[in-house]
């Protein structure tokens, strides 16, 4: 196998799928959101939890449960202001603590036409 200077080879070991719990995952989606340069580690670590879940799957969510998952309190917080700001959160309604996740931001022509989407209108 031929490599290229400061080249890494990686071989993927995983469990079957019989053995072990797996989740369909947009791809594309994925790349996009571990390239968008306003996402940082924990805020793409939020993006895949609530990414692995299946489409309209209804998640009650909480700063304890982030914790278990390695996020403390305030990183939850900002993440999750993140990423309503970024458009991948986006509420219900006006003041509504009930939130869509999307797996692509939705536009910002989107959310201007919703200015009670950006996080200083939810307190946290």
């Amino acid at each position: 196998m031929a490599t290229v200077a400061n080249q890494k080879i990686i071989i993927i070991g995983k469990e079957t799928c019989e053995n072990a719990l797996y989740t369909k995952i947009n791809l594309e989606a994925l790349n996009s959101a571990m390239t968008n340069p306003r996402l940082t580690a924990t805020e793409l670590k939020f993006w895949l939890y609530l990414g692995k879940n299946k489409h309209e799957y209804n998640l009650k969510l909480s700063p304890s449960d982030a914790e278990n998952w390695g996020i403390s309190r305030a990183s939850f917080y900002r993440a999750f202001k993140t990423l309503l700001n970024e458009g991948y959160l986006v509420p219900e309604h006006e003041g509504s603590n009930v939130f869509q996740f999307h797996e692509y931001p939705q536009t910002q022509k989107e959310r201007k036409k919703k200015k009670w989407l950006h996080s200083d209108n939810y307190s946290f």
